[in-house]
């Protein structure tokens, strides 16, 4: 079977075939290309999915009573539910075909893998489950309550280790030069470009990522999110500053926390099994990170972001010419669908460069009626 990297949304599996020299036609999409995956003649994905195939056991197998509602196909399951490997244009039938020509002498041994469903093993069994999971046996909602309203500082409802893990197969690096913007509220002068950073100390309130006394710059990645970000109301004047990255940085990309190629998990020897336990709980925290605020919420909604980010500050990292900790996290903006936040650390690492003024000229509610 022939086909090429437009059939998956994995950028592990997309960059192995993209190396790839062969020029054919690809079976599935019947385009032409010069980077087609043969399994008749390639064999380097066989390793990648024989590991992830291998975290799944076959309904015919298991002894215990399992809910059918909870299994799944290999080939739904690989598509759609948990791992967005595949491109939503490849249709089931089209999964099924490229798995089993890429797995074809796994196909021959255990067929029933492939045509059965299946289940991971691991995921209901109770030991393994409160020994590896990022919230024990606790849930979301325990940890948040527990953090806000018992013990701030030293919480044991969440297994750091198994969070570090995430975080460094999340990694993004940003280069020195890169642009990005801040907004503030301003009159029709505008501010001057040394006002335009993190404030100082003593006028740092609680944010999504910094208590308060710890400065943090909040910035957008482009004008418009920018101006979103800032909420001013119809007439107000906004100053937007634009800041230059002053060095090369690595951050954790939230955004993509929850959407780790299982691939990177397989080749670096992490437990895949123990990712596949977490991924709702990295779903809840990407979320969170990403939450709308009101006016009306409590600083203490804050909290349990501000503790996963300030564990994130103690992560070390090993990385050739590059600093050896996180400076930041990037997110989604809640507030502007294209548009996603960078939260730094150390605010010295960015310059202002410049400044705008804008002024708001009509604004545009979308409502839900919820009573």
């Amino acid at each position: 079977m022939k086909f090429c990297s437009e059939c998956f949304n994995d950028t592990e599996i997309k960059g192995v075939i993209d190396k790839i020299d062969n020029e054919d036609v690809c079976d599935i999409t019947g385009k032409h290309s010069k980077h087609i995956y043969d399994t008749a003649k390639h064999i380097v994905l066989r390793e990648y999915f024989d590991e992830l195939l291998n975290i799944y056991t076959p309904i015919s197998e298991i002894v215990q009573n399992i809910d059918k509602e909870k299994t799944v196909k290999i080939k739904y399951d690989l598509l759609n539910n948990d791992w967005d490997i595949f491109s939503s244009t490849c249709k089931h039938s089209d999964v099924y075909k490229i798995i089993k020509n890429i797995c074809s002498e796994r196909y021959e041994e255990t067929p029933e893998l492939f045509n059965e469903d299946v289940i991971i093993r691991e995921l209901y069994d109770e030991k393994y489950k409160s020994e590896h999971s990022l919230l024990q046996n606790y849930t979301w909602e325990e940890f948040t309550n527990s953090i806000k309203c018992c013990n701030r500082f030293h919480s044991h409802h969440l297994k750091l280790d198994i969070l570090r893990k995430a975080c460094l197969a999340s990694t993004k690096k940003y280069s020195k030069g890169e642009i990005f913007y801040r907004g503030r509220i301003s009159s029709a002068e505008g501010l001057p470009v040394e006002e335009m950073s993190a404030p100082p100390i003593e006028k740092t309130i609680d944010g999504r990522v910094n208590s308060a006394g710890i400065r943090c710059l909040y910035l957008a990645n482009n004008i418009n999110t920018t101006i979103n970000e800032v909420r001013a109301g119809i007439f107000d004047y906004i100053t937007i500053g634009t800041f230059e990255l002053l060095e090369d940085i690595i951050v954790v990309d939230f955004r993509k926390i929850n959407k780790i190629s299982p691939f990177i998990f397989a080749l670096n020897g992490l437990d895949l099994i123990e990712y596949a336990l977490n991924k709702p709980y990295l779903n809840k925290i990407n979320d969170e990170m990403g939450k709308s605020v009101r006016k009306s919420d409590s600083k203490l909604d804050y909290i349990p972001t501000q503790y996963i980010c300030d564990f994130i500050k103690s992560i070390s990292l090993d990385i050739e010419n590059l600093p050896s900790k996180f400076m930041g996290i990037e997110y989604n903006s809640t507030l502007c669908n294209d548009g996603y936040n960078l939260a730094i650390f150390e605010p010295k690492l960015f310059e202002c460069k410049e400044t705008k003024i804008y002024q708001v000229q009509s604004l545009k509610y979308n409502t839900n009626e919820i009573q």
